[in-house]
């Protein structure tokens, strides 16, 4: 097997497990109102992991070559930076940007609801690779191959990181490997960690929410029933589930004990249903 074809199994993989677990995450009523496993299986999420699939499909019969030799507006990098741009401008203005659990990172257009964060970390790697692509010989130097494209994902990083931090440096970490791996000097990104420290410190510092999340985390029974909550709960789901699991379906603590069971802390599910093992299983 081609390395190619190992990475393309992995992520099949992990979206195949990622949909049965949301699926099963959901597994549950809401309001009084019963949830089917047939709704489930023929459900949003069901239908957004086979349009990945296809998306991927679709993917590989692109010639890359053929895609980043395109110039002007024929190159589709200038209107990926549009959208990403757009779309974390757009989250600020009334009636189309929608405040979730204190934050605004949602767009609302009609049906459609998206974050704009994400359009940054799916997009921004393809901006960062041609980039590569075409200025590859020059990256080893600093000032003129290293900052200038790290400057770009900053700007955009910055952007993100005003509601969501955690996005923001996962961008640009992305973008740092894939500059070193592209010919940039390790030494040089090392250069920046102080500064990159510095920034974020300062982020979190200046935010009371991200004080308090690291603080519950320190000690989450400290405030049992209010900052600590999430995390209490995802512990009694993972000792819940212990070495062998409650089995595909029959977790507890989805049935309202644990918040946002289905996506930020859908991990602490996979650990009480497939237990220990299954949780090693799907990190390996």
């Amino acid at each position: 097997m081609r390395a190619g074809q190992g990475l393309l199994f992995l992520v099949m993989a992990l979206l195949v497990i990622g949909t049965v677990m949301v699926n099963s995450a959901s597994l549950t009523s809401t309001n009084g109102v019963g949830v089917s496993l047939n709704d489930l299986l023929l459900g949003r999420n069901t239908w957004f992991a086979l349009a990945a699939a296809a998306a991927l499909w679709l993917g590989t019969r692109v010639s890359v070559e053929r895609v980043f030799s395109l110039r002007g507006l024929a190159s589709p990098i200038p209107w990926i930076v549009l959208v990403m741009f757009l779309g974390l401008v757009l989250v600020h203005v009334p009636g189309i940007g929608r405040e979730v659990n204190g934050a605004r990172r949602w767009i609302t257009i009609g049906p459609i609801g998206l974050q704009p964060s994400e359009l940054v970390k799916w997009g921004m790697p393809v901006v960062i690779a041609w980039h590569c692509c075409r200025r590859a010989g020059g990256l080893g130097f600093f000032w003129k191959g290293f900052i200038p494209p790290l400057l770009f994902v900053s700007a955009f990083a910055g952007l993100v990181a005003l509601q969501d931090l955690g996005t923001a440096v996962l961008i640009e970490v992305v973008a740092i490997a894939m500059l070193i791996a592209a010919g940039a000097r390790f030494w040089h990104a090392l250069l920046l960690l102080p500064a990159a420290c510095a920034a974020v410190g300062a982020l979190i510092i200046t935010s009371p929410y991200r004080v308090n999340r690291i603080l519950a985390y320190m000690d989450p029974f400290a405030d049992a029933q209010g900052k600590g909550y999430h995390i209490i709960q995802s512990m009694a789901a993972i000792t819940g589930g212990g070495l062998p699991g409650r089995g595909l379906g029959n977790g507890v603590q989805k049935f309202g004990y644990l918040p946002e069971a289905t996506t930020d802390f859908i991990y602490a599910i996979v650990c009480e249903e497939l237990g220990i093992g299954g949780a090693i299983g799907v990190l390996a």
